[in-house]
């Protein structure tokens, strides 16, 4: 007699890549001498846990304080809004 139940794991990698949402599906195949049920495609959504940090900063300073403390040039463009 064969299998009517199997269980398999699936191994998903965490990474630190900023990624959109990914799907497994898994479709259920023809067995021999036995039914199908009514769901044969099963689909899984793995979202992503990482977070996209900003390319840009926000500093707010008073110019007349601004103090440099680096050997190498320092290069500032301050616009007032």
């Amino acid at each position: 007699m064969g299998q009517t139940k199997v269980s398999k794991g699936i191994s998903i990698t965490d990474d630190t890549d900023v990624e959109s949402t990914e799907t497994i599906i898994i479709t259920m195949g023809t067995p021999t001498n036995a039914t199908l049920g009514s769901i044969i495609v099963h689909t899984i959504s793995v979202s992503d846990n990482d977070v996209e940090e900003s390319k840009y900063q926000s500093i707010s300073m008073d110019p007349s304080s601004i103090t440099k403390t680096r050997e190498k040039p320092l290069r500032l463009h301050l616009n007032t809004i």
